[in-house]
């Protein structure tokens, strides 16, 4: 093997261990949005997980859900609060998987972020804590 498939076969092996690594991730985050309602691949002893029918690797998620912010400096930042804060209240904040963002976008995805990290708890990401006033 030359060099030029060393390097190809170490980049596809690379990426194979990126995307276990990703997908892992999603999976434990899941878990924590969802509880025992989210079932997670089941592995032997060993860590393997038994292939599919299809094909397919099943440690992958299936359904992946993305969530784009666009930008638009304040403003934009403003409507992108409360459309967090709508699907926070609606359950639906549990199903993003992915989150991408820009500019004014980024200073709510960024907030969310530390949100998330400040209170070292997924469940508050995930659950809406709304109080009555007494």
């Amino acid at each position: 093997m030359n060099n030029s498939q060393n390097s190809n076969q170490r980049s596809v092996e690379e990426r194979d261990y990126a995307d276990r690594e990703e997908w892992e991730r999603i999976h434990l985050r899941r878990k924590n949005a969802f509880g025992e309602a989210y079932k997670v691949p089941k592995q032997d002893e060993s860590g393997n997980v038994p292939e599919s029918k299809d094909g397919s690797d099943p440690r992958q998620p299936k359904n992946l859900v993305g969530l784009s912010l666009s930008g638009g400096g304040l403003r934009s930042a403003l409507f992108n609060e409360g459309f967090l804060q709508a699907l926070s209240h609606k359950g639906l904040l549990r199903y993003v998987d992915y989150l991408a963002s820009v500019s004014g976008g980024g200073y709510i995805a960024g907030r969310l972020m530390t949100f998330c990290k400040r209170e070292k708890s997924t469940e508050s990401f995930h659950d809406d804590q709304v109080t009555t006033p007494e």
